[in-house]
């Protein structure tokens, strides 16, 4: 579900194609002009109808390209935002085809919670999107931003992993396996549950902190955000450590 921007060298090397290599196509009649400038050197008849030709037609390629780089730096910024826009319509478009996958898997699990949670965090994410969005020039409330969406990421991969740990203890034919596993769903279920409720309070106070400009709280709801960060960090530990093969020779 991650939706990152390409990096700045990506996005350099698409604006210099913008600037300097899209244009140079109107630079092929150049390649007619050079020739017919010195065609009559070369058959070595004076023709200057030829030569004048040669060299407006060059100079008109030249002209019509030199024009478009301008008019492309003039508007360097718009050119950056349309890139950027239609990178990020990729990425939506991505993530919309991947979050309906996950929901329609969840359901599956014969759990509703699962699906309650979900919508949940979809709820979140287009509540910052919405509403913080417009504010994110703030460094501090596109790090916030940021944060917030590592969580959400962070918990739908904890839903997704609920879902497998279901999988598996439906096909183990094992009962006292099958409550082993099912009882790690479970903890991670419920862990994911105060994951949530804990983010939906500093993302709701958070946003109301915004709407009113208040930044005296910000300090406070990024030491929440990033102490959740700690906790899913232990969380995602614990999961690996439920996928380990040593684990259940151990337990």
């Amino acid at each position: 579900m991650k939706n990152e921007l390409p990096n700045k060298q990506w996005l350099n090397k698409q604006l210099k194609d913008e600037l300097f290599i899209k244009p140079a196509n109107s630079l092929i009649p150049m390649f007619f002009a050079v020739p017919l400038t010195f065609l009559p050197w070369v058959i070595n008849r004076s023709s200057p109808w030829l030569t004048a030709a040669g060299l407006g037609l060059g100079l008109l390629s030249l002209g019509a390209y030199l024009t478009r780089v301008c008019l492309t730096w003039g508007n360097l910024d718009a050119v950056k935002q349309r890139l950027l826009n239609n990178v990020t319509a990729e990425i939506e478009a991505k993530a919309s085809a991947y979050l309906q996958e996950t929901r329609q898997r969840l359901t599956r699990d014969q759990d509703p919670r699962t699906e309650q949670m979900f919508d949940r965090l979809l709820q979140l994410q287009k509540a910052l999107k919405d509403e913080l969005s417009p504010r994110s020039t703030s460094y501090q409330v596109a790090e916030i931003m940021a944060q917030s969406e590592v969580l959400i990421e962070a918990s739908v991969s904890n839903l997704e992993q609920s879902w497998s740990l279901w999988n598996r203890s439906e096909k183990t034919e094992i009962p006292e396996l099958r409550a082993e596993i099912l009882a790690q769903r479970t903890a991670l279920l419920n862990d994911t549950e105060a994951s949530i409720q804990s983010l939906e309070k500093t993302i709701i106070s958070f946003i109301k902190n915004q709407q009113k400009e208040q930044s005296v709280e910000t300090a406070r709801i990024r030491e929440e955000l990033e102490s959740q960060l700690e906790i899913s960090e232990r969380v995602k530990k614990q999961i690996e450590s439920w996928e380990n093969p040593d684990y259940h020779l151990k337990h």
